[in-house]
C-alpha cells in the first residue's frame, strides 16, 4: 500500500508553505530586532530618551512578529497532525512527536520575549539572568525537537520518493536536512561552550562569529527543506484510493478497461491567484498555495 494519499499529500504541501512563510517572517524579526537595539544603543551613548523609547517600540514589533510565527507554527503543526492521521507511518508518526516538544519549547520562549519586551519597555536598563538561560533553553529545546522532527520526516520522505517519480524536490529535502542537524550539532556546542567560557575576552568574539555562520547556514538549509516539499507536495500526481488499489492488484487488471487516447497539446496553466505557471497536473500552486481547479 502507498504511503501516500491525497489528504497526506496536501497537507505536507501546506506545512512546507507555512514552513517558508514562517522564515521570511524571522529573517524580518531579526532586521527589526536590530535596529531597534541599535536605536537603544544610541540612546544610551548619547543620552537620549527619546532615541531609546523608540527603540524599544521597535523592540515591540520582534514580539508582534514572534506571535505570529508561533501561530504559523501551531498551523504548521496542525498540518502534522493532520498527514500523521491520514497516513500512520512510524517515521511520520515520530516526527509529529519531536515536533510537539519543539512547538512547546518555542511557545516558552515565545512567553519569555513578550515578558521580556515588556520589561524592557517599562525599564530599558533591566537585565535578567533566569529569563536569559530559560530562553536559552527553550531554544536548545525548538533546535533538538526540530533535529530530531527533521530526521524522522526525511526518512518518511525518502521512503516515499521510491514509490513516485523522480524530482529535484526530493534532493533539495535531503540535503537540507543534512546541512541542517550537522549546523544544530555546531550550534548546540557553541552554546555549551558559551555557558563554560562565560564571555572572556577574544573567545566571545569567536562564539559570536561561529553562531551567526550557524544561523545563515541553518536559514538557507531549511528554506531548501521548504522549497524542497513544496516542489514534491505541491507537483505531486494523485494518489490511487486504497481500495482501488488493493482490488487492481487482487485481480491483476484495471477496475476499467483503459479507453484508446489521442495526443493532445498540454494547455498551459496559471495561477488564478498570483499568476504562476503551473508544472504537470498540481492541484497547489507552488508560490502561494491557492488550491487550483
Amino acid at each position: 500500500m502507498s504511503l501516500m494519499n491525497d489528504n497526506t499529500r496536501k497537507n505536507l504541501f501546506e506545512y512546507g508553505t507555512y514552513f517558508k512563510r514562517t522564515l521570511q517572517l524571522a529573517i524580518v524579526s531579526i532586521i527589526v530586532g536590530f535596529v531597534g537595539a541599535m536605536f537603544i544603543a544610541f540612546g544610551i551613548a548619547s543620552f537620549s530618551f527619546g532615541l531609546i523609547t523608540f527603540g524599544t517600540i521597535v523592540l515591540l514589533g520582534v514580539v508582534v512578529i514572534s506571535i505570529i510565527i508561533l501561530v504559523f507554527q501551531i498551523m504548521m503543526f496542525m498540518r502534522i497532525a493532520n498527514a500523521k492521521n491520514s497516513s500512520p507511518h512510524p517515521e511520520l508518526v515520530k516526527s509529529y512527536n519531536y515536533f510537539l516538544i519543539s512547538l512547546i519549547c518555542s511557545g516558552v520562549g515565545a512567553i519569555i520575549a513578550i515578558i521580556d519586551g515588556i520589561i524592557a519597555f517599562i525599564n530599558p536598563f533591566y537585565f535578567s539572568w533566569a529569563l536569559t538561560i530559560i530562553s536559552t533553553l527553550a531554544g536548545l529545546g525548538v533546535l533538538i525537537g526540530d533535529l530530531l522532527g527533521w530526521q524522522s520526516l526525511g526518512k518518511y520522505i525518502a521512503a516515499y520518493s521510491q514509490e513516485t517519480q523522480p524530482s529535484q524536490g526530493f534532493t533539495m529535502v535531503a540535503d537540507g536536512i543534512k546541512t541542517y542537524i550537522m549546523t544544530v550539532y555546531v550550534v548546540i556546542a557553541v552554546n555549551i561552550f558559551t555557558f563554560i567560557v562565560a564571555f572572556i575576552g577574544f573567545g566571545a568574539t569567536i562564539i559570536a562569529i561561529v553562531s551567526l555562520v550557524a544561523s545563515i547556514v541553518m536559514f538557507v538549509a531549511q528554506f531548501k527543506i521548504a522549497n524542497g516539499m513544496i516542489m514534491i507536495f505541491g507537483n505531486a500526481p494523485q494518489v490511487q484510493p486504497a481500495a482501488q488499489q488493493y482490488t487492481a492488484s487482487v485481480y491483476g487488471a484495471p477496475l476499467s478497461s483503459p479507453q484508446p487516447t489521442t495526443p493532445t497539446a498540454q494547455k498551459e496553466r496559471y495561477c488564478s491567484k498570483c499568476g504562476t505557471k503551473i508544472v504537470g497536473e498540481a492541484e497547489f500552486c507552488t508560490s502561494c498555495g491557492e488550491t487550483l481547479l
